[in-house]
């Protein structure tokens, strides 16, 4: 999904986000950059035209710069990068075994189009706002 110059771009803007303390990794020892950000990325397909944004902005800036220039000027981007990072970061096996953290057996994922299915029985049946009692 990412070639290796946008992981390796990751890979310095997420250890600032997250540095290493204690127990717990920085980012990349993490291994946010590998399949972790991939992994988030197919949890998130929504943010992907901006986290893409936020990495071409931090293109020729150190890590600090690049942070600041898109937390304060390019909020949506800065969003996605940071959810999508702390998202990748909290899959890794080791974050979890310093959190004491033992996740559900299976991966969650949202199936749309069941939610879609659900709710097109209340569209076609349509909303009566008229005769309902909304006191």
């Amino acid at each position: 999904m990412l070639d290796p110059t946008a992981r390796d771009r990751l890979a310095v803007l997420a250890d600032v986000l997250i540095p290493g303390s204690g127990d717990f990794p920085s980012a990349s020892a993490a291994g946010v950059p590998t399949d972790l950000i991939d992994r988030a990325l197919g949890f998130r397909p929504d943010l992907v035209p901006a986290f893409g944004r936020a990495l071409e902005l931090a293109d020729g800036l150190d890590a600090e710069a690049a942070l600041d220039l898109i937390s304060t000027g390019h909020i949506a981007e800065f969003e996605a990068l940071s959810t999508l990072v702390s998202g990748a970061y909290l899959q890794s096996p080791q974050v979890q075994q310093a959190l004491n953290y033992r996740p559900a057996p299976r991966q969650a994922n949202d199936d749309i189009d069941s939610y879609v299915d659900l709710l097109e029985v209340v569209v076609d049946r349509g909303f009566d706002i008229h005769g309902a009692d909304l006191s």
